[in-house]
């Protein structure tokens, strides 16, 4: 393959099918890339004319190609922004018409995972049952491994699962927390590698190690694919393509925890975030220390202890003549041990001075119901006085 353009339009489609992102033919891409050298620049950026160039080349094929020349564009743009960390156009006409193809980019990408739910759930469902079966027989095949990454670590591509059941090192910090290493699939060889850490749950760990134990032979993604064409056939389930399956696998994740598409880009392209493993421990702080008391105890007042002889003070409410007398009785001390007596003395307050919801007229019973906490007379001007309200 000695045709840059072409080179440069698989390294495209390769990307773009990590994450089962929908890509234009390859040689769509290439034709374009051969009519606009794009990737030939030595400055990593964009300008809005020479976005607009390529528009005007697409607007020279013929009308039936014009859509397959506009989503290669699409990809393209999609790969230098988010693979190639370039700089596009901010510009005002310019971030639109980016932000436009950008933004179709993940519709459609959304689309595309939205539309494989019901294969994802049957196929979860058999993978369910495989589970069961592994506690009775202990019997751990490749499709099995590949179909428990996806589901349980990360919707990974059948590319990224290969590295790792090839690796036998990538589990790795075990002590404090086991996490699953990812290494970064990076074809230029300027970039940092830097590997992603998945987290694992116990029974995965221990899947992972088993199947290590009794590894024969490395896996390719060829490989994968027919290990999985025969666990399909098994189950009597379709024949499901190598880029569908990581959308398998994202439409789960989304439906299963609810989780922002954005996120699940994260989680299907290990290149997306990084994570960085130190020496230092979990936690420094002696086990002794754990449980002591820290707290700085002059930051809160305390409450107060004392206890009136009758602390139902509420009953004074109910004897006031009028709302003066109301207000000047003073409530009872909130009580560590008891606090409904100033829960009631501050209810009876409200509802003697401001009533509760509107109404015409309120009827004694009613006064008597709702501020007779404890049986006290009612002197008539306070009844008169709340009877006239025009709240209740």
């Amino acid at each position: 393959m000695s045709n840059p353009a072409l080179i440069h339009a698989t390294d495209i489609q390769d990307y773009l099918s990590k994450t089962a992102q929908p890509c234009a033919d390859t040689q769509v891409i290439a034709e374009l890339l051969t009519k606009w050298p794009v990737m030939q620049q030595q400055t990593r950026s964009l300008k809005e004319k020479e976005i607009k160039k390529a528009q005007r080349i697409i607007a020279t094929v013929p009308t039936g190609k014009r859509v397959h020349y506009t989503k290669a564009l699409q990809n393209i743009l999609y790969y230098l922004r988010y693979a190639c960390q370039w700089q596009l156009p901010e510009s005002q006409d310019g971030s639109e018409l980016v932000k436009s193809l950008l933004t179709d980019a993940d519709h459609e990408w959304f689309e595309s995972i939205a539309n494989e739910a019901g294969l994802s759930h049957r196929v979860f469902s058999c993978y369910q049952i495989d589970l069961e079966n592994f506690y009775e027989q202990r019997e751990l095949g490749t499709a099995f491994m590949v179909i428990m990454i996806g589901f349980e670590i990360a919707p990974l591509s059948l590319g990224d699962i290969s590295t790792i059941l090839n690796d036998s090192q990538s589990i790795t910090n075990e002590c404090p927390y086991p996490r699953l290493r990812v290494k970064h699939q990076y074809k230029n060889t300027d970039i940092p590698h830097f590997p992603t850490h998945y987290s694992l749950s116990l029974l995965n760990q221990n899947l992972l190690r088993d199947y290590y134990a009794q590894r024969a032979k490395l896996t390719t993604t060829a490989s994968l694919v027919k290990e999985l064409k025969d666990w399909l056939d098994t189950n009597g389930i379709q024949h499901i393509a190598k880029t569908q399956w990581s959308r398998l696998f994202q439409i789960h994740w989304y439906n299963q925890y609810e989780i922002n598409p954005v996120f699940i880009k994260d989680l299907a392209q290990p290149e997306r975030h990084v994570g960085l493993i130190t020496d230092d421990d979990v936690c420094k702080q002696k086990l002794a220390d754990i449980y002591k008391n820290n707290q700085d105890t002059t930051l809160f007042t305390p409450l107060s202890t004392h206890r009136p002889k009758n602390p139902w003070q509420h009953g004074k409410l109910l004897r006031a003549v009028d709302i003066n007398e109301v207000n000047e009785i003073e409530p009872p001390p909130w009580d560590t041990d008891n606090i409904l007596p100033r829960l009631m003395f501050d209810f009876a307050k409200d509802w003697i001075i401001n009533g509760g919801p509107k109404k015409a007229a309120l009827k004694k019973g009613t006064i008597r119901t709702y501020t007779a906490l404890k049986k006290q007379p009612l002197r008539r001007e306070l009844l008169e006085h709340i009877r006239h309200s025009q709240r209740y």
